[in-house]
């Protein structure tokens, strides 16, 4: 009995953490619309492969060697380039 409970408590928190990660990057591309200088899509595509790195490892700092890499076409400056 302990055990479904805990696998059902994990398998909330997946969901959970996967509906509110889906939704805060969907609430912000407006965001990004509105006050960037970059056309929508094309920063969709830059931000794709950090988002996936960030979202799949819970881990910011271990998407940025890919941002680094898909951003720097879009010409971006990074503190310490």
């Amino acid at each position: 009995m302990a055990g479904a409970t805990l696998a059902g408590a994990i398998g909330f928190y997946v969901v959970a953490y996967s509906v509110a990660s889906v939704a805060v990057t969907l609430l912000l591309y407006p965001v990004v619309a509105i006050s960037g200088d970059i056309p929508l899509h094309r920063f969709a595509l830059a931000a794709l492969l950090p988002q996936l790195i960030a979202f799949s490892s819970s881990s910011s700092i271990a998407s940025l060697p890919g941002m680094r890499e898909t951003w720097q076409p879009l010409k971006f400056a990074f503190a310490g380039a």
